[in-house]
């Protein structure tokens, strides 16, 4: 999954595409006064990347709303950013429970248990659901990544054109993209690949290094 919240959330807004903030029953916002602050607060602190003050906020809301999928998916979103991969998992399984018919629900557990280097048969199934549920931006990329970890280049490579055509100026597409390439034996095809999402975002490459992605 990879183009993190606030470039989830963008699409999300721009094409209606369903996002960490998207759900079938349309719920986006807490019932009460008390989480509606808390909600804004941790939105906050995760935009300016203090994850773990957001986490805190997140944690609040679950206290007073404890089946908010929305909520515990962005708490997912901040756990995966400070590192803490299997609280992640937890709360990725979480939201799919709650929200089994969404499709970004099965990608985000397909995306973590990959991320993890777990049962990649299972991430692929998960993966697969996501995209027979809805073929989103974060679905598709998502399958894309599962088949990288796999070693099924040429499948990961048909996952990114079709998401790139979408999106030309992701950087995250582009840099994946162009890693995938290279792993095909398209070097040069690749490297341009990697250059152009570098020059859209300087820091995307130190960001899939984090993730065990380098070209």
């Amino acid at each position: 999954m990879r183009l993190g919240l606030a470039s989830l959330l963008a699409i999300s807004i721009a094409l209606g595409a369903p996002a960490a903030m998207a759900w079938a029953d349309g719920r986006r916002e807490p019932a009460s006064v008390a989480a509606t602050r808390a909600l804004e607060k941790a939105r906050k602190a995760a935009r300016i990347g203090d994850h773990v003050a957001a986490i805190a906020f997140y944690d609040k809301i679950l206290k007073l709303e404890p089946d908010f999928a929305s909520v515990i998916t962005e708490r997912a979103f901040s756990r995966e950013a400070i590192g803490d991969l299997g609280g992640a998992q937890e709360d990725y399984h979480e939201a799919a429970r709650l929200e089994p018919e969404q499709a970004n629900a099965w990608s985000h557990v397909a995306w973590i248990e990959a991320l993890r280097g777990g049962d990649l048969d299972q991430a692929l199934a998960d993966s697969e659901k996501a995209v027979d549920l809805g073929a989103t931006v974060d679905a598709v990329s998502t399958r894309g990544f599962v088949r990288y970890r796999r070693g099924e280049y040429a499948q990961a490579l048909a996952d990114h054109d079709g998401l790139v055509r979408r999106y030309p100026r992701s950087a995250s597409l582009l840099f994946m993209r162009g890693v995938v390439k290279r792993r095909l034996g398209q070097e040069a095809e690749g490297d341009i690949d990697i250059a152009r999402a570098v020059k859209i975002d300087p820091s995307i490459e130190a960001l899939w290094a984090r993730r065990g992605v380098t070209p």
